[in-house]
């Protein structure tokens, strides 16, 4: 048996052997099974999702359809209510919202965002708050108010505490000194005025009660002291009539904060011609009429050559425009504007007035004493120059004197001007940066540019003009666009203002959208 068996041993080796097979050795199961995995998550790397957006009332997102983003990225959205609504919710996708910019968590699947948008009036109307505090509640107490003059006599109670413990001294004293009432009664009156600012006092008149108790036999000269009391409370009164006028000259520090725009500095609007106004709906209707050949005034009306009126008082007839043509110019320029030249240097130019052959850096501004930076051409490609026409920029400031709330945006929209470099702060696209590269050098000889504030960049608008809005003999090379200012929105602290030189109206814009920038300093005050 035990031969048999080691026979059959035998035979089962030499089979194995036979069979040609090679053992498999842990650690190559390792590196196959490691090249698997990366082989995986390489491919999951590579996988984009889908980023879907629902249905939505009363307000847009941007960008609105179907975005596919790569495993493990995120995606930015801006979100916009319709004029009078706000954004009630958002969710989906993992994101967070600040301001009105949305951005996803990290996508690692299929998501859809979802907004809801809400009316605060609608909402304010429909709330229990207001259901549960109407009119009706409130009647009840309005038909008792004679009672409720009763209940008021309560608030005199608890104040009559303190009082109540000093009656008592005062009811002992009452039998041997009845003459003693009538000052008590003149005592009231100063009393009642003593009220109002009373209360701190109220500490100092318990102390006093102890000393009346001694004084209780010799009240009568007791009174007198009483009396003299009275007009150091009154003399108190003056004191406080006083403080108002330390108020009312803190008015006229905030009054010349408009320096900047006072109507000895602000220009007319460039307009020097007339509408006229067709009665019979012809199609007539022009903007182009000559007022005076018309015959109308500031207090008339005329009549153009096609018989339609030309009403009076229209913008042509007032300010500098309606004496342009008489007026006495510094330098020149269209209408009522008054602007000089600026060599790169601070002088003042001399050349032809042709951008093209001869050149100039800025502008002044004679009326309002502005100093003005002058764009270099424009070819349709941003980054050409530190001046280039067709640059754009984020709005970004740290200053909280003057940001809002919101500093911006540091470099949203990456490579749109000249000089930018990712790792370089001091290159981003941002009002603050290109501010701070433009005053690094000087320009025009000057170092103290500056963002110009809405009214600043609006005075330099010409509405007799569009596409662009602007006198272009002075401010050549100008794009009918979107330019900064550095005016908050006070209603949207991730807002901003800028000026449309397509047609000189202005509006606000979030920070995070690209605008041009035209920089200002104050030459001449």
């Amino acid at each position: 048996m035990q031969k048999f068996a080691l026979i059959l041993l035998t035979l089962v080796t030499i089979g194995l052997a036979g069979c040609g097979g090679e053992t498999v050795t842990g650690g190559d199961a390792d590196q196959e099974k490691a090249n698997l995995q990366n082989s995986q998550q390489q491919a999951q790397v590579n996988k984009t999702y889908s980023i879907s957006i629902s249905e939505m009332e009363d307000g847009t997102i941007s960008p609105r359809t179907t975005q596919s983003v790569f495993y493990n990225r995120t995606r930015r959205f801006t979100v916009t209510p319709y004029t009078g609504y706000d954004i009630e919710s958002i969710n989906g996708c993992g994101g967070t919202l600040q301001g009105n910019i949305y951005t996803t968590g990290p996508i690692t699947e299929d998501c859809t965002i979802e907004v809801n948008f809400i009316d605060p009036l609608e909402s304010l109307e429909s709330s229990e708050f207001i259901d549960v505090d109407p009119v009706d509640p409130v009647d009840p107490p309005v038909e008792p108010s004679a009672p409720p003059v009763e209940p008021v006599d309560p608030p005199v109670e608890p104040v009559d505490p303190p009082v109540e413990p000093v009656d008592p001294p005062v009811e002992p004293v009452d039998p041997p000194v009845e003459p003693v009432d009538p000052p008590v009664e003149p005592v009231d009156p100063p009393v009642e005025p003593v009220d109002p600012p009373v209360e701190p006092v109220d500490p100092p008149v318990e102390p006093v009660d102890p000393p009346v108790e001694p004084v209780g036999p010799p009240v009568e000269p007791s009174a007198p002291p009483v009396e003299p009391s009275a007009p150091p409370v009154e003399p108190v009164d003056p004191p406080v009539e006083p403080v108002d006028p330390p108020i009312e000259p803190v008015d006229p520090p905030i009054e010349p904060v408009d320096p900047v725009i006072s109507a000895a500095k602000i220009n007319d609007t460039g307009i020097t011609l007339c509408g006229n106004y067709d009665e019979e709906d012809d199609g007539e209707w022009r903007s182009d009429v000559d007022c005076k050949m018309a015959g109308a005034s500031q207090l008339f009306d005329g009549i153009d050559i096609e018989g339609n009126n030309v009403p009076a008082g229209q913008d042509a007839l007032y300010g500098r425009d309606a004496i342009a043509s008489s007026l006495s110019k510094i330098g020149g320029g269209d209408a009522g504007f008054d602007f000089t030249r600026i060599n790169s240097d601070g002088s003042e130019y001399v050349g032809t007035g042709d951008y093209s052959t001869n050149p100039w850096a800025c502008v002044l501004d004679n009326v309002t004493g502005l100093m003005w930076e002058v764009k270099e051409s424009s070819n349709g490609i941003k980054g050409n120059s530190l001046h280039d026409a067709d640059d754009m920029y984020n709005w970004y400031s740290t200053n909280t004197a003057n940001n809002g709330g919101s500093e911006g945006f540091e470099n949203d929209d990456g490579r749109i001007c000249f000089g930018y470099n990712e790792a370089d702060n001091t290159t981003f696209c941002n009002t603050q940066a290109f501010t701070a590269r433009v005053n690094k050098p000087g320009l025009c000889g000057a170092k103290d540019w500056r963002m110009p504030t809405k009214e600043e960049l609006h005075g330099i608008v010409h509405l007799g003009r569009s596409n662009p809005s602007i006198d272009t003999d002075y401010f050549p090379n100008t794009r009918a666009g979107n330019y900064w200012t550095g005016s908050p929105n006070i209603n949207n602290i991730y807002g901003s203002r800028i000026v449309l030189f397509t047609d000189g109206r202005d509006s606000s814009i979030n920070r995070n959208y690209s605008s041009h920038i035209r920089l200002v300093r104050t030459a001449k005050e």
